[in-house]
């Protein structure tokens, strides 16, 4: 076989760099063209709060963007279910179950009766039934989901056992929290600041395992 002249060569090599820069530019500009809109309306609301001035506002999207959490997750008391109706509820339906279809009873009941909302009406697990949906956000889904778990699980002589956490929501290791957070907060809207600058979820363990529930999804 004969071999490829080297100029040959280098030319295929020339060809597949280009068709690399190609696609990454085209790839690129879709990128921007998606989060232009977005990028132009934080824009104008900081111009808004801080003048027209850019190199005012330039710190401020770089602190936005590229500044690290330094958020880190913590362990948040749990509390007990003392809802006589729940409790009975719970027995019947997780009597004789494993830990895998407790927790989705449990989480499934957390959904039944919890209904999200920014103000959260949640105060006890006294207010809870099966009747009615009592409004609340992130914390009262994780408070009352691990309220359900450890009880069942004590109720079914299991060794397993629920945590509330709280801490950042990472979707693709991008801290969304952060993110958001910091939007609210250089845009003044504090109420919006201190419902998005953490989150809370749940840890089942069991059997040597360790498994994150988000009890909202």
């Amino acid at each position: 076989m004969n071999d490829i002249p080297i100029e040959m060569t280098n030319g295929y090599c020339m060809f597949a760099v280009l068709c690399c820069i190609m696609f990454y530019g085209i790839a690129t500009l879709f990128i921007v063209k998606l989060i232009y809109p977005a990028i132009k309306k934080i824009w104008r609301i900081l111009r808004l709060h801080y003048g027209s001035n850019k190199m005012h506002i330039l710190p401020i999207l770089f602190m936005l963007a590229f500044s690290q959490s330094i958020m880190a997750d913590t362990r948040v008391p749990s509390v007990k279910l003392n809802n006589p109706e729940l409790q009975q509820h719970i027995k019947e339906k997780t009597e004789g179950k494993s830990e895998e279809e407790i927790v989705r009873i449990c989480k499934s009941l957390t959904l039944r009766c919890l209904r999200f909302s920014v103000n959260s009406k949640l105060n006890s697990m006294e207010q809870l039934s099966l009747e009615h949906e009592v409004p609340t956000h992130c914390v009262g889904y994780a408070r009352t989901f691990v309220s359900f778990c450890n009880y069942a699980f004590k109720t079914n002589h299991k060794n397993a056992v629920a945590y509330h956490y709280r801490g950042p929501l990472r979707i693709m290791n991008i801290d969304i929290t952060k993110v958001m957070s910091r939007f609210f907060m250089i845009t003044g809207q504090t109420r919006w600041y201190n419902f998005s600058k953490d989150h809370d979820y749940a840890i089942i363990k069991y059997h040597d395992k360790e498994k994150r529930i988000e009890p909202l999804l």
